[in-house]
Parts: C-alpha cells; structure tokens; sequence
C-alpha cells in the first residue's frame, strides 16, 4: 500500500466517526427544539390540568430558564474536566427524566420537573454549540445556523406532538416516550467527537485588539444573549395562550401558533448558510431584527387567529440567524476560551429566558390586557438591533475585525 493511499486511509477513518457524531449532534438538537418549545402549547392544557392562573403559569418559564441558567454554570465548571461527552449524555438524562414526569406531577412539584429539563437544557445547548463552532473554525456560522436548523425543526414539530397528544387523549403517555428516548439515546449515538486537531486563535492572543474595545463587544454580546433568548421565548411561549384568547369558543387551532412561529425560524435558518456566502453574520442580522420587530407589531395588530399564525410566521423568519450569529460573534472575539466566557454568555440567555417571559405575563396580569405584554418582546427585537449597530467594526480574535 502506498503512502497516499494509507493516508487516504487514515483520514477516512478519522472523519467517519466525526461525521457520524455530527449527525448525532443534530438529533440531539432536534429533540432539544422540541423539549425547549414544548411548554409553550402545554400550558393552556396545565392551566386547566392543575387549575392554575395565567400569572402562575408563567413561574413555569422561569423554573424552566433558571433550571438552564444553572445547567448553564455547571456545562462553564465541568466542560474542561469531563469533555463534551460526558456533559451532552447527563443533560440528555435530565432533559428525558424531566418531561417523562411532567403530565403526571401535581402542583408545586411541575415546577421542578421543569426545572430538571431546564438543567438538561442548560448542559446540552451551550455545549453542543460550542462543539459544532470548534468543529468548523474558523468559519461557524453556517455550520451553526445548520444545527439551530435542527433545533428549529424540533420547536415546529413540538406543537404537532402535543396536538397529535391531545387529540389521541395520550398526552401523559406521549411525554413518557419522549422522555424515555433521550435518557436511551446516549447509548445508542457517539456524541462529543471533534475532527482531527485545528488551531483556533484566542482573542485574548490578538494584540490587534484594544482591552477597551474587548469590554464593548463582550458586554454586546453579552446583552445580545441576554435579549435574544428573552425575547424568542416570550413570542414562542405566549403566542398560543395569546391565539386561544382570540380564537372563537371551541375552536382548536390556536395550539397550532408556535408551530407558525417555529417554522418560520426554521425557514430562515434553512436559507441562512446561502445568504452568508454573500453577506457577514452581523449585516443578515441587522436585516432580520427589523422583520421581527414588524412581526411583532403585526401580532400586536391582530384581530383574527389567521393573522396571529402569519405574524408569528414573519417574526420566527426575523428571528432566525440571530441566535446561531451570536455564537460564531462570540467565537470568533473569543477563539478557544470561549470555552470559559461561553458560560457566561449562555447564562446570560438562560436568564433572559427566565425573566423576559415572565415579565409579559405579568404586565398583561396587570393590565388586564395581553397586547402589552407583547411589547416587551417588540423592545426586546429593537434593543438588539441597536446593539448590533454598536458593535461595528470591533476587532476579532486572529482575524483584525468582527464580520459585517
């Protein structure tokens, strides 16, 4: 054998397992989409379940993000110690044992199995994230906006589940089997396998960049996590209870509205990797933003439970490379030690997610009027466009500049 062909042989070997740990990472991430959004259609079904308020309801969103703020801190302590696979199989476990119980728990006692998925949430997302962004330096976004891809696809078919739950009266035993195929699928996929060695450039190593110009874009990323989570949530996890307000007595179709919602995320992030062959990850987001905030102010206008599906639908499209954006931003200001800086920032997401929605349902409790609690995500849309505008030009870990 030729040395050509044992080295042809050496790298088919090498990039198989990877390939098939990419592959896996993306099912890890569908199922991810679908435990993330789940609560959103289940609520209105939990609020007459365990005959709670609208106000109570909403500690659910915060169990659920508090849970994955802390999942978050741990994936920052224990990804240097135990590796990216260790961490993405105890969240799987936590995330399945978490839903498999949620129908049949009382309240209080829902809060902490949504807080247990939350932990789940918390280890898997930033984890799998930053895998996928080591994976594919020194150019992650596509690659990203692929595995949020799958996590869109989940979000869109978490609606259909639980109407297909609802329908065949099988609500408890269809969150059972969910559940009970995350906790088996570490044993039945490899997960956590990065490809052959590639240098990835710190930022701290860039002597291009100034330390005042580091704490700009570190503190915009960092709100851009912040905003971004909250925002997607509150949209994602109210506009079904918001469309069952509008939709006339007896009438089903409002469960269907994070699906709108979802599946106009995931048509952006299929479209994604084209449009950044043309153009930067920040110059597509600055183009979004907008569209989210006009879908939003749509879903604000709306009269009819059709026009609530369509605006959802433009605000998911508006919405949908922002998220996967700020994790190649991230990774590129940071390099390797986002690592370390990535728990932060996932934190900082985790906690917009346990705040932002919280505050719509409490401003609509208070005002007795669920429109303005819509005007927190509106804000929220607005605030990251102007904070991307700020950003600029801010130089990046080994390249001189973060991409427009």
């Amino acid at each position: 054998m030729s040395e050509q062909d044992e080295l042809l042989k050496f790298l088919t070997a090498s990039l198989k397992p990877h390939r098939r740990a990419d592959a896996s990472i993306h099912i890890v991430f569908v199922l991810t989409g679908v435990v993330t959004a789940v609560l959103g259609p289940l609520i209105p079904l939990l609020v007459a379940r365990r005959a709670v308020s609208s106000f109570q309801a909403g500690y659910l969103f915060s169990a659920q993000f508090l849970g994955s703020l802390a999942g978050v801190g741990l994936s920052s302590l224990l990804l240097a110690r135990f590796g990216f696979r260790r961490l993405l199989d105890g969240g799987l476990i936590l995330m399945g044992a978490g839903v498999a119980a949620l129908w049949f728990c009382r309240w209080p006692v829902i809060l902490w199995c949504v807080a247990s998925y939350g932990v789940g949430l918390g280890l898997v997302i930033p984890t799998s994230n930053l895998l996928v962004a080591e994976s594919h330096w020194p150019r992650p976004a596509p690659a990203l906006n692929t595995l949020n891809f799958a996590w869109g696809l989940g979000a869109v078919v978490s609606s259909f589940l639980v109407g297909v739950f609802v329908a065949t009266h099988a609500v408890g035993a269809g969150l059972a089997v969910l559940g009970l195929l995350m906790v088996a699928l570490p044993t039945m996929a490899p997960l956590g396998v990065l490809p052959p060695k590639h240098e990835i450039v710190s930022g701290a190593a860039s002597q291009q960049t100034s330390v005042k110009n580091k704490f700009i874009t570190s503190a915009a990323i960092s709100l851009l996590f912040y905003l971004y989570v909250g925002t997607e949530t509150s949209v994602g996890g109210w506009v079904a209870n918001y469309a069952k307000q509008m939709a006339c007595k007896g009438h089903g179709s409002w469960i269907l509205a994070p699906g709108f919602f979802w599946g106009g995320l995931l048509s952006g992030r299929a479209l994604a990797p084209t449009a950044l062959k043309k153009i930067g990850d920040r110059t597509l987001m600055l183009v979004e933003l907008p569209v989210a905030a006009l879908g939003i102010a749509l879903l604000l206008a709306a009269q009819s439970v059709g026009v609530i599906f369509g605006a959802a639908m433009v605000t998911g499209i508006g919405l949908a490379t922002v998220f996967p954006g700020t994790i190649a931003l991230l990774s590129l200001h940071s390099g390797v030690a986002a690592r370390r800086s990535g728990g932060l920032m996932f934190g900082l997401s985790a906690l917009g997610g346990a705040s932002l929605p919280w505050l719509v349902g409490y401003v609509a409790a208070q005002s007795g009027e669920f429109r303005l609690g819509l005007t927190i995500p509106l804000a929220g849309a607005l605030a990251m466009w102007v904070v991307l505008i700020a950003i600029g030009r801010a130089p990046a870990a080994g390249t001189g500049g973060i991409p427009k």
